[in-house]
């Protein structure tokens, strides 16, 4: 995972020192190409592109690309910081480690985690790992093996027909409830391991995401079966943003 705009600013660098040291029209041209570079990496340029489509703000909220919400009870932030989350926010997670940031496509579902729904950004030069249902078969059942392994059990060898079942009954569920389902099954087939199971499954998870700057999974539990549930790990892509505002200054240009 790398911070795209900061090494923008160095390519940038790079080019200016090599072609403005002694050719005034290389170094023109090549100022130009690094400030386009810049603009793409570092800009909101491409949210007041889209914005200006539409002249209706509920529009823009409901239908614009780019625009995921976060649940909260948490008033509004510019910058995600997981140790200020309220009491009840803080939890184990199976999907990563809690520094991850939990956003949805669906303003209305996230308010099941908070009555703040806050919008965010993800941008089109976004590192995102897209898993399908057929992804997650796999990626699932590897976290959960490497989990096992990690507590000094074989998943094919030591776990018994009856336990491998449930695994994967469970895996069939959404990513997030379906690792937790796994959680669940060790504590009562295997108590002395599960919290140290739990404790792996967090691990595994982590560091199979973690090269990412976007985790996007097909789906959530949303009853309507409408909402994806996505992670945001790039820390300086976990900002919320004052959507209406930008908005309003995209009609006035």
């Amino acid at each position: 995972m790398f911070d795209r705009c900061a090494i923008a600013k160095e390519i940038a660098e790079d080019i200016e020192r090599q072609k403005c040291s002694t050719d005034s029209k290389e170094c023109e041209i090549a100022t130009e190409i690094t400030n386009v570079i810049i603009r793409r990496e570092c800009s909101l340029d491409f949210l007041a592109e889209e914005a200006q489509k539409y002249k209706n703000y509920d529009d823009f909220e409901r239908e614009g690309k780019y625009i995921y919400w976060h649940g909260t009870d948490s008033p509004a932030f510019t910058i995600f910081n997981p140790i200020l989350k309220t009491k009840e926010e803080q939890f184990w997670n199976p999907l990563g480690n809690s520094n991850v940031m939990y956003v949805s496509n669906d303003k209305e579902f996230v308010t099941l985690f908070g009555k703040y729904a806050h919008p965010v950004i993800i941008p089109p030069t976004a590192n995102i790992l897209r898993i399908t249902r057929s992804k997650w078969d796999i990626i699932g059942l590897n976290i959960v093996k490497k989990a096992y392994k990690n507590v000094g059990i074989d998943y094919w060898n030591d776990l018994t027909l009856s336990e491998k079942m449930e695994i994967n009954e469970a895996l069939k569920d959404v990513p997030y409830e379906g690792l937790y389902d796994v959680y669940i099954y060790a504590t009562v087939n295997r108590p002395e391991i599960a919290e140290q199971l739990a404790e792996a499954i967090e691990k595994e998870s982590t560091k199979r995401f973690s090269k990412y700057d976007v985790v996007s999974f097909w789906a959530t539990n949303d009853p309507m079966g409408n909402a994806t549930e996505v992670l945001i790990i790039n820390k300086d892509m976990q900002k919320t943003i004052d959507l209406k505002s930008f908005w309003k200054a995209t009609q006035e240009r």
